[in-house]
């Protein structure tokens, strides 16, 4: 937290692939004890570059998303008119890790670890 306070988070993520496979929409819930979000993203992907778009529903955000994805990891930046962070994301299996920093912002970073559950 912005103040130096750590606190545990819960997060649920969904992907959907577009047919092509170089597209994705991203939907990511989270919460802590006194925070959330609910993020959600478009995003197509050409060669290894990422460009696209992502909302924040609770806090009524939104902006551009622009990066470079390997088949392991993406690494990329996701501003808006008052909201800049860093997005890191890693694939081992049906394991993912992600990482969110935003100095500055009430949330400074966020570190999610997130396994593939079976629907």
């Amino acid at each position: 937290m912005k103040d130096g306070g750590h606190e545990r988070i819960h997060c649920r993520g969904t992907y959907t692939v577009g047919s092509g496979g170089n597209s994705v929409r991203q939907e990511l819930r989270c919460a802590s004890d006194s925070y959330k979000f609910d993020m959600s993203s478009d995003v197509i992907q050409t060669r290894d570059q990422l460009a696209g778009n992502w909302t924040e529903n609770t806090r009524h955000l939104a902006g551009r998303v622009s990066g470079r994805a390997t088949p392991t990891s993406i690494h990329a930046r996701a501003e808006g008119d008052t909201f800049t962070a860093l997005l890191a994301v890693s694939t081992h299996g049906d394991h993912q890790s992600v990482s969110i920093q935003s100095p500055g912002s009430e949330v400074s970073d966020v570190s999610i670890a997130m396994t593939r559950g079976s629907h």
